[in-house]
């Protein structure tokens, strides 16, 4: 097949015409700098350059002149067009520059028209995309506030008897010997030790027993490798939201009576902020393993949607239920390209050759001990599937 067959029949917007030379122009478009007391310039590449067509077209025969309308009417009109190129074939271009259509007598029933376009490209506009951790964190601050202002619309002790101060503060007591529990240290502000006069600003109060638990479940989150898992985080949570405190006695006096919805107004207090601060932390987590932060997603928003579910208010049933949807979207949007986790059922060998032979990194090793609680980095039992990241 010589070349003249592969030749195809030229045309723009459908209009034919024959081609009697033509002229393609690319490249790259190169900046060259050139500095005071320097032999060497420095060339910037800033891209390829727009593909240039230029084509010496003719039309010819009887109804040369209806063509030639219809050509130049195409032409004329605006927008990406369709040019099939004997050469190049079909692309998508735009007319430029003047559009020149000679006649002569000498070559009567014909005309000549001399073309140029320009590859039509792409016009890209910014897209517009939401920061789902920043709506994690306001809506974290919301939820906050809301159960703050809750708690103080139901926790009192001013004007009654004594052995209601003296509960409440016994409940505090409680609460952060659990919380030194859980976090395995004293945290960053003690609830225990109080008087009766910390007792009175209830606002303050509220916020004093909202760090507390800030401080005991931020920490495991915030610290997450590829060797620290969510669980361990999770679990920091569940222990935290299922504090509980004794059953009042179920004598209905309005001073007992009290005393139960300071009880209650305490734990509610504690288990949302449990939930806040951890939605709070998975806001800002990088997530490197897909699985793990889905099996986050699931656990904080099942624990937020059970809180919601028990809110004393509407206010604080917003607040969590807003938190709870945003954080979905959140930790699903920011995973997405993370890495998963994958099953491999073959002898891998000793963990240091399994990481080398999967990720040509023989650092990863007590990634993939710590994954799978391999008693010992040199003996990977070969009957036991191993779970490893993907990349």
């Amino acid at each position: 097949m010589s070349w003249r067959d592969t030749l195809r029949p030229a045309s723009w917007r459908g209009i034919a015409f024959e081609v009697e030379g033509d002229e393609f122009k690319t490249g790259r478009r190169v900046q060259i700098h050139e500095y005071p007391q320097r032999d060497k310039p420095y060339a910037e590449d800033l891209g390829r350059s727009a593909r240039a067509y230029a084509i010496t077209a003719f039309l010819i025969g009887d109804d040369y002149p209806e063509r030639r309308d219809q050509l130049v009417e195409a032409l004329e009109r605006p927008g990406v067009g369709k040019l099939v190129h004997p050469f190049y074939g079909e692309v998508d271009v735009v007319s430029t520059g003047e559009v020149r259509v000679t006649h002569s007598k000498n070559e009567g029933g014909m005309c000549r028209v001399d073309l140029s376009f320009v590859e039509a490209g792409e016009l890209a506009f910014p897209s517009r995309t939401t920061d789902t951790s920043d709506k994690v964190l306001a809506s974290a601050e919301a939820a906050q506030a809301a159960s703050i202002e809750s708690f103080g619309e139901r926790f009192t002790v001013d004007g009654l008897p004594d052995f209601v101060s003296n509960a409440a503060l016994d409940d505090l007591d409680t609460i952060g010997g659990e919380l030194d529990a859980i976090a395995g240290e004293a945290v960053s502000l003690d609830i225990t030790g109080l008087d009766v006069s910390g007792l009175l600003d209830v606002e303050a109060l509220g916020t004093s027993i909202w760090n507390s638990v800030a401080a005991t479940v931020r920490d495991p989150l915030a610290e997450i490798t590829e060797t620290t898992f969510i669980g361990n985080a999770i679990g920091t949570l569940k222990q935290v939201a299922s504090i509980a405190l004794p059953v009042v006695s179920l004598v209905q006096t309005a001073s007992r009576l009290q005393q139960a919805i300071n009880s209650g107004a305490i734990v509610d207090l504690v288990q949302q902020a449990a939930l806040t601060e951890m939605a709070r932390a998975a806001g800002v987590n990088d997530w490197l393993v897909f699985d793990d932060a889905v099996e986050a997603r699931d656990d904080i928003s099942g624990l937020l949607l059970d809180a919601s579910a028990n809110a004393a208010t509407d206010t604080v049933f917003r607040g969590l239920e807003n938190l709870r949807i945003d954080t979905v979207q959140d930790i699903t949007t920011r995973a997405t390209g993370a890495p998963r986790v994958v099953t491999i059922e073959r002898n891998l060998g000793p963990a240091v050759v399994a990481a080398y032979d999967l990720y040509e990194d023989a650092n990863r090793a007590d990634e993939i001990v710590a994954r799978n609680k391999v008693q010992h980095p040199a003996w990977i039992n070969p009957d036991d599937p191993v779970r490893v990241l993907s990349e």
